[in-house]
């Protein structure tokens, strides 16, 4: 099973409605397992099914700053434990 879908299991009981964010941040971890250092242009490279850099740098860039998903952090965090 892939990391994103692991993610998807473990927030699905939590109800944590991130709707296209999600599908980011699954995206993301799946980046970051992946990649062998936590650095925002290395996990753009390794975002799966990009043919390039720069949407995927863009979108995480763009996830990890919006205020929803910071507040939601959380319920994320309690949810995986």
């Amino acid at each position: 099973m892939r990391a994103g879908e692991v993610l998807r299991n473990v927030l699905a009981p939590a109800e944590v409605r991130l709707d296209a964010r999600l599908r980011r941040l699954c995206g993301a971890v799946e980046a970051l397992v992946r990649s062998r250092q936590v650095v925002l242009m290395e996990l753009a490279r390794q975002y799966p099914d990009a043919a390039r850099v720069a949407a995927p740098l863009k979108a995480l860039d763009r996830l990890l700053s919006k205020r929803r998903l910071q507040q939601a952090r959380g319920v994320l965090h309690g949810a995986a434990l």
